[in-house]
């Protein structure tokens, strides 16, 4: 699914107004239909609804939807608050809505009842922060209503930037016309929108088709994705894994990334370890192959199998300085594509170059802690976001960004946020278990970004549906494998 910026939707609009043809008070009605019809799936008539409508085209929506559930039977109080420049359409709508919709002069007490709230007050087009009497106006609305459904985006929510203060409506749900908006997907942003659906309402395919941003990873789109086995294939044909991991008391992190590695289909894994991991390796994952490094405790030397497909680096290593020097000799010298993951891009942070030692081509899987130290401190998300695509594209690598909606960039910038996952899974070993599960898909032919996708996407899934069998409080990393 794409992900369209404010300027993208409007020139969509006007493609289609265009092309299609349509007028844009007839696409307007369409889109508010189709929002209508989505709400009617979440919420009864037991419900009373106050649409509340600013004078752009986002209240002639809520105009047109304020209609609608009428019709449908819902217990419906319209109310328009006018400026000096209210839209065409927003006043074509008035007319249409005539004495049913109560009015207002900017800057007229806005009486909020404790009901259902449609939030139809701004949309994409807003590019600066609300204030003066709109952020009492949100104010009054967030504090006073029962339950608030936003129409589009969450007014006084820029769809492509960080918006300063706090003059924004706060979601419980956001219907989004034609594509969710990426301020939807950022930490600082994202937590006004609620939970989000994306409803189609029939903009032009040719424009869409075109147009590149970025993008929503679905279900349908990952299984189409996942290859299908041939009747004739052996484990050889599925690929080659190096795991390199471990440490005194991080084994657990070399047993996980190694159960996620053979449980996502590699053929096979050999998975180097410090020698007190051996006899634990051998027994938690029999079906590795185990080589030992000449120390107890940490790893400071691997032989190198030339056959290997894909590198695993880092899960539960350590920071031991002899490992960091065999991994920094290492990273000049193999070409072997490479996942790594924790304590390697640890190693990687504490070096005076930082991210300069980053292999071409090789993906990484930072949490938020971890991309501070490779490539500094940034305010917020969008700057996150800019800089990972900065180095994507220098180091024609994947960046996969952990956290809610983790979002994997790929070496041509293109970003694919996850749509599966939970807050239970922000627990210790989930990330061992993604770091292997992207070795285990890579490993089988998928080309590097497609392999982080499809890794992403079905880490999530599983946590999902442990969430609703056991409850997200109770997910281990280790429930993630089965």
């Amino acid at each position: 699914m794409k992900i369209l910026s404010a300027k993208q939707d409007r020139a969509a609009e006007a493609y289609t107004i265009e092309n299609e043809p349509i007028s844009s008070l007839s696409l307007m009605e369409r889109a508010s239909s189709v929002f209508v019809e989505s709400f009617c799936q979440h919420y009864d008539k037991s419900h009373s609804i106050q649409v509340i409508c600013g004078s752009g085209n986002n209240g002639g929506d809520g105009l047109v939807i304020g209609r609608r559930l009428k019709a449908e039977g819902f217990q419906v109080n319209t109310t328009v608050i006018l400026t000096d420049a209210p839209s065409k359409e927003l006043k074509m709508q008035l007319e249409k809505s005539g004495s049913e919709t109560h009015q207002l002069a900017f800057g007229e007490a806005l009486e909020v009842a404790p009901v259902l709230v449609i939030d139809a007050l701004f949309g994409t087009g807003l590019n600066r922060p609300l204030n003066g009497g709109w952020t009492q106006y949100i104010r009054q609305i967030n504090q006073n209503a029962r339950h608030i459904v936003s129409v589009d985006i969450p007014s006084g929510l820029m769809a492509d930037e960080i918006t300063p203060g706090d003059a924004i409506i706060q979601a419980n749900h956001t219907i989004t016309l034609n594509a969710p908006k990426l301020s939807f997907f950022i930490p600082e942003m994202g937590k006004y929108v609620g939970t989000w659906r994306a409803v189609d309402i029939g903009l032009h395919r040719d424009f869409l088709r075109d147009v590149a941003y970025s993008h929503v990873l679905t279900r349908s789109e990952i299984l189409s994705d996942v290859p299908t086995r041939g009747t004739f294939q052996h484990k050889g044909d599925f690929g080659r894994v190096q795991n390199i991991a471990g440490s005194f008391g991080k084994m657990g992190a070399a047993v996980l990334s190694s159960k996620a590695i053979m449980r996502s289909g590699a053929g096979l894994l050999t998975t180097h370890v410090p020698a007190c991991g051996v006899n634990i390796m051998q027994i938690a994952v029999p079906e590795a192959m185990v080589s030992s490094d000449q120390q107890d405790h940490y790893i400071s030397k691997v032989e190198m199998d030339k056959a290997t497909d894909v590198l695993c680096v880092g899960p539960g290593l350590g920071t031991h300085q002899a490992t960091a020097n065999w991994l920094l000799q290492t990273l000049k010298k193999v070409k072997t594509p490479m996942v790594m993951d924790a304590d390697a891009l640890n190693m990687i942070a504490a070096t005076p170059e930082k991210w300069v030692n980053l292999p071409e081509g090789c993906i990484i899987t930072p949490h938020l802690g971890e991309f501070h130290r490779l490539f500094g401190m940034h305010d917020n998300g969008f700057e996150r976001l800019q800089t990972a695509q900065k180095i994507a594209k220098q180091k024609q690598m994947v960046v996969v960004l952990k956290g809610a909606h983790t979002a994997i960039i790929a070496p041509d910038g293109m970003v694919y946020f996850n749509s599966t996952g939970n807050p239970g899974m922000a627990t210790a070993g989930s990330g061992d278990v993604l770091a292997g599960m992207i070795a285990g898909w890579w490993a089988q032919g998928l080309h590097a970004t497609l392999a982080a996708r499809v890794a992403v996407y079905l880490h999530g899934q599983k946590g999902d549906k442990l969430s609703k069998k056991i409850g997200q409080n109770a997910i281990m990393a280790s429930d993630l494998l089965c």
